[in-house]
């Protein structure tokens, strides 16, 4: 088998002979890996011992270089924050646990649900749940047993009390036709490519409600302004000069004009989207280096140690400013992580996930 050149860099990158790998059983290659997992995460248990150690030898030559007159406070400060944050880290582990990988999620069963508390039903469809309410003979008042439904929805997390329902979709109405007793409404999915497939829908259809659905958002002319990224019509907007169509709707039309500038606001600086050098070094000093960056791996210590020098973070500053000064953005920052979070420990329904997306 060729062996991947990613993987015969990652081999000379750790020290480790690949052609003394490739004589060994599978079984010492196993008790291999768990003994440097194991060492590892002895070395990590013991990390700020190792830095306490490393500071005592050679903070005071570096400081000595430097020329610094209080190098023994700055190297006490350095201790300190050293040993606070493998305190924390430990805390962490205690009370988070280990990070894994999603390797189960929980769906419904069906796809209709009634709530006897909230008096709603609601429709799964693609990992999110639309809300029907109960229609009423008077605004605010629910009826104790409602059977018929509106038919617009909103997407809501489902009360914890919901139960297999049946329904009759009408044009102007759903009915509620049956309600079953309480039973298993959800079932475990533990397919790696079923969870990836499901949890794609659900990101899909969450972040594309707008877009999907009936809204102001759909408007001809909120359409047309959104061609381009709204470049061609802003100004038009900002002036008060657009030409708006007699049909418009009277809530776009109130939005559009409110959007017009005052005198005072014509007067101001235009914001150039431009981000400066230091602007850029400012962003990245502040930031905790432990901050994953990239599906590489890679966390903020290499964003913080480019940002020192003034020639990169010149030229990353003007990468960053592309995308706000003409629209176009570089190929690579295009792509992103959909990580899904447990909101509560253990608990895996896929609607009560939340979904952060990690450039």
């Amino acid at each position: 088998m060729e062996i991947p050149e990613s993987t015969k860099t990652m081999a000379r990158e750790s020290d480790i002979d690949l052609d003394e790998v490739a004589q060994m059983s599978n079984k010492h290659i196993r008790l291999t890996a768990r003994e440097a997992v194991s060492n590892l995460r002895e070395v990590q248990y013991n990390a700020w011992e190792e830095q306490e150690e490393w500071v005592h030898e050679n903070y005071r030559d570096i400081a000595r270089a430097r020329q610094e007159p209080d190098w023994e406070a700055n190297m006490k400060k350095m201790l300190k924050e050293t040993q606070e944050r493998a305190v924390n880290r430990k805390l962490t582990g205690m009370t988070k646990g280990a990070h894994r990988s999603l390797d189960w999620i929980e769906v419904p069963i069906w796809t209709w649900f009634y709530s006897h508390s909230k008096k709603e039903i609601y429709k799964y469809d693609r990992g999110v749940f639309k809300c029907y309410a109960a229609k009423s003979p008077s605004p605010g008042l629910i009826p104790d047993a409602p059977w018929r439904f509106y038919t617009h929805h909103h997407l809501k997390v489902p009360h914890n009390d919901i139960v297999r329902a049946r329904v009759e979709e009408q044009d102007e109405m759903i009915i509620l036709t049956a309600v079953e007793q309480p039973s298993v409404i959800w079932q475990t999915v533990n397919d790696t490519s079923e969870i990836e497939k499901l949890l794609l829908e659900r990101n899909s259809r969450h972040l594309r409600q707008a877009e999907m659905e009936e809204g102001k958002c759909h408007d001809p002319l909120i359409r047309q302004m959104r061609k381009n990224h709204g470049v061609d019509m802003m100004d038009e907007v900002l002036s008060g000069s657009i030409d708006i169509p007699a049909a418009t709707d009277e809530i776009i039309v109130a939005w559009i004009r409110a959007h017009k500038q005052t005198e005072a606001e014509t007067k101001l600086p235009p914001i150039t989207g431009e981000i400066s050098t230091e602007d850029f070094q400012k962003a990245f000093a502040v930031v905790s280096e432990h901050t994953s960056s990239s599906p590489s791996g890679l966390h903020y210590s290499l964003w913080k140690c480019l940002a020192k020098d003034d020639a990169i973070a010149g030229w990353m500053a003007i990468m960053m400013s592309l995308p706000f000064l003409h629209g176009f953005i570089n190929e690579r920052w295009q792509r992103v992580i959909d990580a899904m979070l447990e909101k509560k420990q253990g608990n895996r329904k896929i609607s009560h996930a939340t979904d952060n997306s990690i450039a």
